[in-house]
């Protein structure tokens, strides 16, 4: 896919492990479930970007590790390109309830 003309945004995501389970969030408009994370504004590192997306989306606090991967990730969107450079970190969410049947 070329990139003219592309939105291309670049993102936080957290990779939060416990106990053989992945945090995932799921679209409230239904799609495929998505790493927690989000976009990066300017002013802020990534690791800031990731701990304030999810203060927002979870109302948890959260701490944001060592750095993982970088993946790119490139899709059409009602007619429009799409770019994603996401930055991957480990995440650490010590609020986080138990994952149901546990």
């Amino acid at each position: 896919m070329s990139y003219e003309n592309a939105n291309i945004e670049t993102i936080a995501r957290g990779v939060c492990l416990r106990d053989g389970h992945i945090l995932l969030c799921k679209p409230a408009k239904g799609g495929r479930a998505y790493l927690p994370g989000g976009h990066i504004e300017f002013g802020e590192t990534a690791r800031q970007a990731l701990v304030r997306e999810v203060k927002e989306e979870l109302g948890l606090d959260s701490a944001a590790g060592d750095f993982l991967a970088v993946t790119e990730n490139a899709f059409d969107q009602g007619g429009e390109r799409h770019c994603e450079i996401n930055l991957l970190f480990r995440l650490d969410v010590p609020g986080l309830p138990p994952p149901p049947g546990d």
